[in-house]
């Protein structure tokens, strides 16, 4: 009789197939990459139709935008004396904060003591609460939290962050001291503002209202961040002034609720034209 001898792998063709899976896997792995950021991509535009939708939904209630952020002019004993450089003051709610109840986070908005500075204990937790819809998964983030320390690195508040700022226009108006901006201000949001859909002159399809932020700024309290090479879309209390976008573009909302991708070649000139409401220039052929 005879017999049927099974042959095994060889130690050659062993690595043959290790090799080949390896090529395989390669060449999958990007492909899975990519699948997994557009899904974070569409996403972040999610979170910015979102915004758009309770921007036009505090507006239809208080017929006006919300301010980039609130401050007392001139300071009080409940929300402090003034800085002596810009003027600011407590209580320092910012845009993203007043939109809460708009975004279904009416209860985490009404745990705020109104009536104290954002960086009071009285609202240390609620301030440290993250909202998802104002982050960005496809962003890189720094810590979910901010703290604010002293000189001696003492933590005098912790803040959650988001990834989205609000745009003031081209102008830096943060070290002015002036009860009222509206004058100079050219951008939809800044201290105290109170823009209207009808003060937004160059068409509401062509002025971006909020963008993703270079890196994560607190949504309570406006807090200014230095411009480094490598932080793109600098903010200044989580509202944007107008400088260069990120490397591979970034996402923005426009004043009528709906998004896009600005490509990270647009000219510099056509994005500050982008951001300001009322400079009645046409936006440039790269728009």
């Amino acid at each position: 009789m005879s017999r049927r001898i099974s042959r095994g792998f060889t130690l050659v063709e062993l690595l043959v197939v290790i090799a080949i899976i390896g090529v395989l896997v390669a060449l999958l792995l990007p492909a899975v990459q990519a699948a997994r950021e557009a899904l974070r991509r569409t996403q972040c535009m999610n979170n910015l139709r979102q915004i758009g939708l309770a921007l036009h939904t505090y507006h239809d209630t208080f017929k006006v935008f919300p301010p980039s952020y609130l401050t007392v002019p001139g300071g009080s004993p409940s929300m402090g004396k003034p800085d002596p450089d810009s003027g600011d003051a407590g209580p320092g709610w910012t845009a993203l904060m007043l939109l809460l109840p708009q975004i279904e986070q009416a209860n985490l908005y009404n745990s705020f003591d109104l009536n104290s500075p954002a960086w009071s204990s009285k609202n240390a937790t609620p301030a440290r609460q993250i909202v998802p819809p104002y982050l960005c998964p496809s962003a890189n983030h720094h810590p979910k939290t901010y703290q604010v320390m002293d000189d001696g690195g003492k933590v005098l508040a912790t803040f959650a962050r988001s990834n989205y700022v609000a745009h003031a226009g081209r102008e830096d108006l943060w070290d002015l001291p002036l009860a009222d901006l509206s004058r100079i201000a050219d951008g939809s949001f800044y201290r105290n503002s109170r823009t209207r859909m009808a003060d937004v002159t160059d068409g509401l399809s062509n002025t971006i209202l909020i963008a993703e932020a270079g890196r994560a700024v607190p949504w309570t309290k406006p807090e200014e961040l230095a411009y480094e090479a490598d932080q793109p879309l600098p903010s200044l209390g989580g509202v944007y002034t107008g400088r260069k976008t990120k490397t591979k573009g970034m996402h923005v909302l426009l004043g009528d609720g709906s998004t896009r991708l600005i490509r990270s070649d647009v000219s510099e000139a056509t994005l500050r034209d982008a951001i300001t409401r009322n400079d009645g220039r046409p936006l440039g052929p790269d728009w």
